[in-house]
């Protein structure tokens, strides 16, 4: 029994590196966004502070290991790469935001990662945070979207 679990967790692992591939490669994006040139800085600072929560667990392999448990290790590197990815396609694509606000919405999410980053690298944060900070993060976005307040609900 202990070999078929081990296989299953190899094949975990697998999985997650084909998943990470492809995300990081952007096949997972129907279609493609260009980028005008005059956010693409701002795109590569995230992608900059995507790259450094991946290091900091000492190495970069596109799994972003917090801890010993292997599901919240996937809940991170997955809020990391694919939820922050799918924000900026979601700004970008966004029609009723101009410049302006595509600007304000992609410096904030470069700086709640780099608030992340920064906090986890001096444990001043539990590692396992990134979800809920991201999660956060985007739903204060859609409401400021909308024109309304954004209040959390307790314990969310």
């Amino acid at each position: 029994m202990q070999y078929s679990v081990g296989v299953t967790h190899q094949y975990e692992k697998i999985l997650l590196i084909i998943s990470l591939g492809i995300v990081y490669s952007g096949w997972s994006y129907g279609q493609k966004v260009q980028i005008p040139i005059n956010r693409q800085g701002f795109h590569d600072n995230i992608d900059k502070e995507q790259l450094n929560a991946d290091k900091l667990d000492g190495k970069q392999d596109g799994y972003v290991k917090v801890g010993d448990d292997e599901n919240m290790n996937l809940q991170v590197t997955s809020a990391i790469t694919k939820m922050v990815d799918d924000m900026q396609l979601e700004i970008e694509r966004d029609t009723s935001l101009d410049h302006r606000l595509k600007v304000k919405y992609l410096s904030g999410l470069h700086q709640t990662l780099r608030d992340y980053n920064v906090k986890r690298a001096y444990n001043r944060i539990d590692a396992e945070e990134a979800p809920a900070m991201l999660q956060a993060y985007h739903q204060m976005m859609e409401a400021d979207i909308k024109g309304k307040a954004y209040t959390p609900l307790p314990g969310s």
